[in-house]
């Protein structure tokens, strides 16, 4: 996490946040995205088209990497960290579901008691600091008031990646069809001048008189 680093701060074991509690933790260090569409096995260097497709083949070939002294991962926790606000980010726009008070109330008291094992408020300055930052970051917005924004501080994804991504080629298919228009006149004017060098070295053409 971005913002832990930014502090120095360590995680403390009992933290259900820290990649030793993670089952998955060894797996997700070897997903390598190359590009969109395209994510490779950090064990084998296989290429996939999905991260999903990626997923399967860790279950199918590498079922062993799993941290063997977790049993839980870091999805358990999905409903205290907005997993599902993440989610719509790369998805179409879908219709929002009824908020229910005690789902939300729920959600809030498993972020607020992640809050407070991760960052023990009296542990130090920096975990004070983090604690209120994590609870404003996650936990406020845990409500079904409309007016609270879901991480208030940026949730860290930039949405027009693939906009990006896609100008960028864009942008070079263009140049580079320019630059094959440019060679092809370039080519053509100098087998031109070619030819009329040549031309101009001839003898003139004697006129048979009648």
């Amino acid at each position: 996490m971005p913002f832990v680093k930014d502090q120095k701060y360590t995680l403390p074991k009992t933290c259900r946040l820290h990649p030793d509690n993670d089952v998955y933790h060894e797996q997700e260090e070897n997903m390598i995205e190359l590009r969109p569409m395209q994510w490779q096995c950090g064990y084998c260097k296989k290429i996939f088209r999905n991260q999903g497709f990626l997923d399967l083949h860790f279950d199918n070939r590498h079922s062993e990497k799993l941290e063997p002294s977790s049993n839980s991962c870091l999805a358990d926790a999905c409903g205290a960290l907005h997993c599902d606000y993440y989610n719509s980010l790369s998805s179409k726009p879908q219709i929002q579901a009824t908020c229910k008070l005690a789902v939300v109330e729920k959600n809030r008291h498993s972020c607020e008691v992640l809050a407070n094992t991760c960052f023990p408020a009296d542990h130090s300055p920096a975990a004070q600091r983090l604690n209120h930052f994590f609870k404003r970051q996650f936990c406020d917005a845990h409500t079904c008031k409309k007016k609270l924004k879901i991480f208030p501080s940026g949730s860290g994804i930039n949405r027009n990646k693939s906009l990006i991504y896609a100008l960028t080629l864009f942008t070079v298919i263009v140049l580079a069809i320019f630059y094959a228009i440019l060679y092809l006149i370039k080519r053509d004017t100098n087998l031109l001048r070619k030819g009329l060098r040549r031309a101009s070295f001839r003898p003139p053409c004697k006129v048979q008189k009648e």
